[in-house]
């Protein structure tokens, strides 16, 4: 999903051997002329009424929420405590909020 030149995208994901969690490859691309910046808390996980899964944001590189113009940040979601439904479709939602006065929101389905 791209909104005001900034991409959020979902790039796989990897089931526990018990399937009741699944990690999930996060990315985002920067191309907007100014600093996207998040944190853990503005970025949750919901079911299909809306509510929220316990999950756990972990960043590749660093320790920063802000993406600079023109990076890329890789991040794994897990998203514990939730069964693996065969059929691909989750049946989930990922929700990512952008903490500056311009307040991107994304909602991805998976």
């Amino acid at each position: 999903m791209e909104r005001d030149r900034v991409a959020v995208s979902l790039d796989g994901a990897v089931v526990a051997d018990d399937c009741l969690s699944l990690t999930i490859a996060l990315r985002i691309k920067n191309n907007s002329d100014r600093a996207f910046t998040f944190g853990s808390s503005l970025v949750r996980v919901l079911n299909s009424t809306g509510d929220p899964l316990k999950s756990l944001l972990t960043l590749k590189k660093g320790k920063s929420f802000t993406v600079a113009t023109g990076e890329e940040l890789e991040a794994s979601l897990q998203v514990l405590k939730h069964r693996w439904i065969d059929n691909g479709n989750q049946d989930l939602i990922l929700e990512m909020k952008e903490a500056s006065s311009v307040a991107r929101v994304f909602r991805l389905a998976f």
